[in-house]
């Protein structure tokens, strides 16, 4: 299931424009599976399934898997006279993949730009003639990732009979032993990847020729 909800401001006065968007969304997604498996012991090939289930390859098993996220998002671009761009836009989310008190994440993205091609100095010189269009930008961003860990406390827990890896002696014999599958982390949180861009874009001839450095 999934839930979004988007608004949106454009406007423009004198040299001046502004465009903002506001939105707000919401995900959910249950899975449920079984498993069953049954090898006959006479089987030849029994010997390749060892590892799945019990040692004569039967097992039985049951999942539940849910996860949900909220989101909150924010942008707002500002022109002036077509020759300087500022936006600004941000992220905050939440998973519940992580524990309660590190569920939500903020994630920013600031960005400028100036169009060098509509200044007086670029539009009365002979490039002008060649190069319809010269911009300079940079930009810094951050993103939040989920999608490395499991629900929390995680739905993968269980304990695994390890007949002849873990175990104890006991009278002369060897006693099967148990093991965690896997172990919640209580300092779990999002994953964020920075990014950093510094580029100049160009159009040539009235746009038959375009490239980016």
């Amino acid at each position: 299931n999934m839930f979004r909800f988007t608004i949106n401001y454009d406007n423009k006065f004198g040299k001046h424009a502004i465009n903002a968007v506001g939105a707000a969304e919401a995900t959910e997604r249950e899975e449920k599976w079984h498993w069953m498996s049954l090898a006959p012991v006479d089987n030849n090939y029994v010997s390749l399934l060892k590892d799945v289930g019990t040692k004569d390859g039967t097992g039985i098993d049951e999942t539940f898997w849910e996860t949900a996220t909220v989101g909150f998002i924010g942008r707002v671009n500002y022109t002036y006279d077509d020759r300087y761009i500022v936006e600004a836009s941000g992220r905050y989310d939440a998973s519940n993949k992580f524990p309660k008190d590190k569920r939500w994440g903020f994630f920013p993205s600031v960005s400028a730009a100036w169009r060098i091609s509509e200044e007086s100095f670029f539009k009365n010189s002979k490039i002008s003639n060649v190069m319809s269009n010269l911009k300079l930008r940079v930009s810094y961003g951050e993103m939040g990732d989920d999608s490395g860990a499991n629900t929390y406390p995680q739905t993968q827990i269980a304990y695994n009979i390890n007949k002849d890896q873990i175990g104890y002696f006991y009278n002369g014999k060897f006693m099967a032993g148990v093991s965690a599958t896997s172990i919640p982390n209580p300092k779990l949180t999002w994953y964020t990847a920075k990014t950093y861009n510094l580029g100049l874009d160009f159009d040539l001839w009235s746009q038959k020729l375009t490239g980016t450095l």
